[in-house]
């Protein structure tokens, strides 16, 4: 099916109608990515992390409602032009934490950073032409 944008608003109309959609057993997970899965399980779409649009054109994002709170959404992970990998990236700042999933440590790097302004673990990105970003480490250039 070749989806425009008419047709992902009926199906977003038609999965909005169904109500609660319960998670399949043996699926439930803590964090927001089964939000994502129900969608693309909605949409018929594999589940998948990968860097194309799930619909041809259109990439689904979902999200769930937090009262009180303000959420970020991850729109696109990108990957270097130049300087270090996203993976050594990862190697190098990523701490262990529980996962909500099954209380085993696992490596993570989770960060949100905004502006010109050095975000809790110190990276801040800078602008270096009219459509090229800069990430860096305090000071220390780390990748474009």
């Amino acid at each position: 099916m070749t989806w425009t944008k008419e047709k992902v608003a009926a199906k977003i109309r038609e999965i909005s109608e169904k109500g609660f959609i319960p998670i399949p057993e043996g699926t439930y997970r803590k964090d927001d990515g089964i939000i994502g899965q129900v969608l693309e399980r909605e949409f018929g779409i594999p589940e998948n992390n990968i860097h194309l649009a799930d619909l041809g054109t259109y990439e689904l994002k979902g999200m769930r409602l937090k009262k009180n709170k303000s959420s970020n959404l991850t729109l696109f992970h990108q990957t270097s032009t130049s300087g270090m990998s996203p993976n050594q990236i990862f190697e190098r700042f990523s701490y262990e934490r529980p996962s909500k999933r099954d209380g085993s440590l696992k490596r993570k790097l989770f960060t949100t950073i905004k502006g010109n302004k050095k975000n809790n673990l110190g990276f801040i990105l800078k602008a270096s032409g009219e459509s090229t970003v800069s990430l860096y480490y305090h000071d220390e250039y780390l990748a474009t």
